[in-house]
């Protein structure tokens, strides 16, 4: 539009066609290998989304962009092996989702600042699921796509890089993540009403990089330490992770082509759940908590050459 503002926009047209011809083996409840199959297509008409997003250069070191833009999720079929799933729920539809970005970036001298803002509204959010219809049998435990009515999501993100010193530059970060899921139904139980599974509110951290050239030339000391809040594991349940801080080191050595690097993650050796899920697996036919844990303290060596 002029030296100072760039207008941009794209433009995208789908129709999607879908056939699912499935065919599977599964135990009846003596445990019998019975055979299965589910044949369905369906089809997305006229899917339409695009963007419009504007830059506007204030000069060499500002920078100020926002765009509006609408997205979608084809519809699907589940590829279920259950022959539990009500026909019903075998098809999830199309999600479409309308955005709001706005960003700015300030870069001058020994500082720089990114700052980003956002709204997404959501409607026919798609949901990944877990289920177990027949809790006497643990391989009826699967996963599949569901729609809610509608949801949204905003946040903000800000990343600001400082040159301490010609040997130290320090890069703090936080983030900020608001969600919501709307009520709905999912095998006679009302769900949602809520914040989305794994969507931390809160992030922030530190990343240090110190050169230690003056000692040895070519090394540099990394630390990064990353603070992540409480979340839900599932849709399904109210269950949700403990905060949790994890703190990375490494000792890099650069010479040449040749780039070594001693690192540890985690040195806190931080437990911490990533997944956690809800079912029937033990003969008591109780329904009981289970978690998955990230990776606990870890030590290499990273050996790379150029040639």
């Amino acid at each position: 539009i002029s030296n100072k503002v760039i207008l941009s926009s794209t433009l995208r047209y789908d129709i999607n066609n879908t056939k699912q011809d499935l065919k599977y083996e599964y135990y009846d409840e003596y445990y019998n290998i019975l055979q299965g199959e589910y044949q369905n297509q369906i089809k997305d008409s006229n899917l339409i989304g695009g963007t419009i997003k504007a830059i506007y250069q204030h000069n060499n070191s500002l920078f100020i962009n926002s765009s509006i833009s609408r997205g979608y999720k084809t519809s699907g079929i589940n590829q279920s092996q259950a022959p539990f799933l009500a026909d019903s729920l075998n098809v999830y539809d199309t999600e479409y989702c309308n955005n709001l970005d706005f960003g700015i970036h300030y870069q001058k001298n020994n500082y720089k600042f990114i700052f980003s803002a956002f709204y997404m509204h959501r409607y026919n959010p798609q949901l990944r699921l877990s289920y177990q219809l027949n809790p006497s049998d643990p391989t009826s435990f699967d996963y599949a796509t569901f729609n809610a009515n509608h949801g949204y999501n905003y946040g903000f993100n800000l990343n600001i890089t400082v040159k301490v010193s010609e040997l130290m530059i320090l890069n703090p970060y936080v983030s900020y993540l608001k969600t919501y899921v709307s009520n709905f139904e999912y095998l006679g139980t009302l769900y949602g009403n809520r914040e989305l599974s794994h969507s931390p509110q809160h992030k922030y951290g530190i990343h240090l990089n110190y050169n230690l050239s003056e000692f040895i030339n070519g090394l540099t000391l990394n630390m990064d330490s990353n603070f992540i809040s409480s979340f839900y594991f599932e849709e399904q349940n109210n269950i949700k992770s403990d905060p949790y801080y994890l703190m990375n080191l490494s000792l890099n050595y650069k010479n040449g082509d040749l780039e070594i690097s001693l690192w540890s993650k985690n040195i806190t050796d931080t437990q911490y759940p990533i997944r956690g899920y809800q079912f029937v697996l033990d003969p008591t036919y109780q329904v009981k908590n289970y978690q998955c844990f990230g990776d606990p303290r870890t030590i290499g060596v990273t050996l790379n050459f150029n040639f």
